[in-house]
């Protein structure tokens, strides 16, 4: 978008603005009219606008998707979608510093995130059984942190059990899937 606002005809920048816009009411009215159980640092967030949504009228209903689209565009990132809020935002605005687990806009449906915050944990689990750069070790240890941490708030919506979490973080720390 913003090479079309350098470059291209700003009748067009303004048609793919509106058509965030737009994607964004989608994805707010999908958060906020499902039963989705949520993850993520904006989970509580979610919880409250939804208990809020239901109690409007369907006129409502439309034009508080409309206000929320105007405070926070959605967008997805690596896992899940982020309800950017520079206020909240632990990012700093770069997606490459998405922090999932801490970050107040951070919202991650668990029908979707499951399986891959556990494909994630056991390649990392692989990584760090190979690799030998302290620095990369680092990295990998932090993203394993926060996977971890997702994981956890998972188990405290009743997704897995505690053995489950046990498990998960024995074979972290012998660095074994």
């Amino acid at each position: 978008i913003e090479m079309t606002k350098r470059y291209g005809h700003m009748d067009l920048y303004h048609e793919l603005q509106m058509e965030r816009f737009s994607l964004s009411n989608e994805q707010y009215g999908e958060l906020l009219r499902g039963s989705t159980l949520i993850i993520g640092g904006g989970a509580d967030l979610v919880e409250s606008l939804r208990v809020e949504f239901i109690g409007k009228t369907r006129e409502s209903q439309d034009s508080f998707l409309e206000s929320l689209s105007k405070a926070a565009l959605i967008d997805a990132v690596d896992f899940g979608l982020c309800m950017f809020n520079s206020q909240r935002a632990k990012c700093g605005g770069n997606r490459q510093n998405c922090k999932p687990a801490d970050c107040l806009n951070s919202v991650i449906p668990l029908d979707t995130a499951f399986r891959h915050l556990e494909g994630r944990r056991v390649r990392n689990a692989e990584l760090l059984r190979v690799v030998k750069s302290p620095l990369t070790r680092a990295h990998i240890t932090a993203q394993q942190d926060t996977t971890m941490r997702l994981l956890g708030q998972a188990g405290a919506k009743g997704i897995l059990t505690t053995a489950d979490l046990k498990a998960s973080a024995k074979t972290v720390n012998k660095g074994t899937p």
